[in-house]
């Protein structure tokens, strides 16, 4: 899909006049490190996360790589049963830019994931956080007031023990100054990946506590 000239043509004119002309990747070798270390922290919560809802929600889900991986390994969190009686993990990605969007779903429809995927084109700033067990924030280069909008919704909103995962640091400072709702960004865990923008990078693995 990257190397196909129509769809960046399309993204191209999508983005214009929306500060939108970020693009980068995670590579699968980082999403597997990625995968080990949310499970690890998600095995240490256990059934004190309070929430019965969709086990991953995307911020910035581009053309759905973390859904469909999630997909494959996110079976309903905290929950007994065998990975068939569970099925595959549920996700909605929110994404601004409708070409993205329109290939994600296609994707999805493809391979018969519609039933547990979904992408929404809208602005992240209206997503539904109330029943999310893992958030990930594809959030780095987005201008820091929006980031600070987006973790003030995510204090208020998200159920406690939630995850959070973010390619930025969420500090002690910036997490009091969005926290609106006494709510804290614990972190968790670091894992230390490689993505198209930085070989070097740390993915932040935090959790929402009330």
């Amino acid at each position: 899909i990257e190397e196909d000239i129509e769809w960046m043509i399309q993204r191209f004119n999508d983005s214009r006049g929306l500060n939108q002309m970020a693009y980068g990747s995670t590579w699968l070798e980082s999403h597997v490190k990625i995968k080990e270390a949310i499970l690890d922290v998600e095995s240490s919560v256990g059934n004190e996360l309070q929430c019965n809802g969709v086990d991953l929600v995307v911020l910035g889900s581009s053309l759905g790589w973390q859904c469909f991986f999630g997909n494959l390994w996110m079976m309903d969190f905290g929950e007994e049963g065998t990975e068939e009686e569970k099925g595959g993990g549920r996700c909605v990605g929110y994404e601004i830019l409708g070409s993205q969007v329109s290939t994600a779903q296609k994707v999805a429809e493809k391979f018969g994931l519609e039933d547990s995927i979904t992408f929404v084109q809208e602005d992240a700033r209206k997503a539904d956080f109330s029943n999310a067990k893992l958030i990930w924030l594809n959030t780095y280069a987005w201008p820091q007031d929006l980031k600070d909008e987006i973790l003030a919704k995510i204090s208020s909103e998200a159920p406690a023990n939630a995850m959070v995962l973010s390619y930025d640091p969420i500090n002690s400072a910036e997490a009091s100054t969005t926290d609106h709702n006494n709510n804290l960004f614990r972190l968790e865990a670091q894992v230390d990946i490689e993505t198209t923008w930085d070989p070097q990078i740390k993915a932040h693995i935090y959790r929402v506590t009330k």
